[in-house]
């Protein structure tokens, strides 16, 4: 899923993965892509949980994430020494 924020956020990655429900694969101020596995009900609780912890959220949908991406996004978090 793509999350979109209307005004950048410092520290959004950390305040995603903070979400036990979620895996960041990509994210900075402005903007992230996360994997969700959940239904339309577990959607709509996790944005509302978003917007309920003051994120300005202003997009929110779901994205396909291939094998690349996925790839690209574990090295860069190797790199910067994070777990992805």
């Amino acid at each position: 899923m793509r999350i979109a924020l209307a005004s950048p956020v410092s520290g959004l990655r950390e305040r995603l993965e903070a979400l036990d429900s979620i895996r960041v694969i990509e994210a900075d101020e402005d903007a992230a892509v996360i994997v969700f596995r959940g239904d339309q009900k577990a959607r709509h609780e996790l944005l509302r949980r978003l917007l309920a912890d003051g994120l300005p959220v202003c997009a929110f949908a779901q994205e396909q994430v291939n094998l690349q991406d996925t790839y690209l996004a574990t090295v860069r978090a190797a790199d910067r020494g994070v777990a992805p």
